[in-house]
């Protein structure tokens, strides 16, 4: 909630304890070579190919190294994961739901005193510091819920997702509402429907993916948006000419990209969009809030593919694993949660953002029952 930031830390650190278990490596290795690991690696060489073409080589680099370490953390990770035996599953199932209480306990309080906690770390509390805690209650949420209902049942998963959207509606960040909004619809389809809306999760965000920069440069441009919604605040008016201006720029380099971390740098980024906005603000600023824009821009189509196959992979490998349904549907509901955040906010580099999702498939893979008590 106030240091999400310093998950990485603890990202490190539980990989650094857990290396010692011979179960984990094991486990670790097991996972590489599953089809979703096996794409991750190949996008892993990719982008260390790209990083020799980017604009600052050592910097490109030093990005892909400081990647290659959290993959591999959370490998590690989720191996120790695999690992677990079930008094231990118990322990962080209680603990997810403890977390959880304590999550929407600390946002309840600092909604209702104005950020009283937040401004005894800092000398002036800003809206946008409750950002990146709402962004993880978003994804977070379908674990604490999914936790509930294998301890309690139905009722208390369906009060906590209740619960947690209300939070949310309060936090200013309307991004992470609707990511848990459609993480909601999401999570309604798969539970009635599981193999039929998987199939259909899997089409829609592969689409999303692969026509992110077609979206923004025919239908979402900034002139189409503004004169469906006169009255867009400035910020998201910004963004819309950010998505435009990088989209442009991934048409002039659509088979390699400009290279890893090029978004910093791309031949005219720091110039103002328009003087039409209420903001005075650059037209690529450091990155474009859009994880596929960005892919595509700086790793080019093998970058964008291997981020398609991959989102699929995940989304279809939940029809075959031993899940019981409501596990199914909170894994499928955080993963488009994820991806609408991803689309909307954010540098798909930044280290916090990057251990998010490997925390969330550590802790779900470690707490959360399999039909017939059975592991895949």
């Amino acid at each position: 909630m106030f240091a999400p930031k310093g998950l990485v830390i603890l990202t490190l650190l539980a990989a650094v304890l857990v290396s010692a278990r011979r179960g984990a490596v094991v486990f670790a290795l097991a996972e590489v070579l599953t089809p979703v690991g096996l794409l991750l690696a190949l996008a892993l060489a990719w982008a260390a190919a790209a990083a020799l073409f980017s604009p600052d080589i050592a910097e490109g680099l030093t990005l892909w190294l400081s990647i290659l370490v959290l993959f591999g953390a959370g490998f590690l990770l989720l191996g120790a994961a695999r690992d677990m035996v079930p008094a231990e599953r118990k322990t962080v199932t209680a603990g997810l739901m403890a977390g959880g209480v304590l999550f929407l306990t600390l946002v309840a309080f600092e909604v209702a005193t104005g950020g009283i906690l937040t401004g005894w770390l800092r000398d002036e509390v800003e809206p946008e510091l409750f950002n990146r805690g709402a962004s993880v209650l978003a994804l977070f949420m379908w674990l604490f819920t999914a936790a509930f209902a294998a301890r309690f049942g139905r009722p208390w998963a369906l009060g906590f997702i209740a619960a947690s959207l209300a939070a949310l509606f309060f936090l200013p960040m309307a991004a992470a509402t609707l990511a848990a909004a459609a993480g909601a619809v999401v999570f309604l389809a798969v539970w009635t429907t599981p193999h039929r809306a998987l199939g259909v999760i899997a089409i829609v965000s592969a689409s999303m993916i692969l026509g992110a920069p077609f979206i923004s440069l025919w239908l979402f441009t900034p002139e189409n948006v503004t004169s469906w919604l006169p009255d867009l605040p400035g910020s998201w008016q910004h963004r819309l000419y950010v998505w435009e201006f990088a989209s442009t720029r991934i048409t002039e380099a659509p088979i390699f990209g400009w290279g890893l971390d090029a978004s910093r740098a791309i031949p005219g980024g720091a110039a103002q969009v328009t003087n039409e906005l209420v903001l005075a603000a650059p037209a690529l600023p450091l990155h474009p809030h859009n994880v596929s824009i960005q892919v595509w821009l700086e790793l080019g189509l093998p970058g964008i593919a291997l981020f398609a196959a991959g989102a699929v992979a995940v989304i279809l490998s939940l029809r075959s694993a031993r899940l019981t349904t409501l596990s199914c549907a909170a894994a499928a509901a955080a993963l488009v949660s994820w991806l609408v955040l991803a689309m909307l906010s954010f540098g798909i580099w930044q280290n916090w953002w990057l251990v998010v999702p490997w925390l969330f498939a550590v802790l779900f893979v470690a707490a959360l029952p399999e039909r017939g008590g059975q592991r895949s």
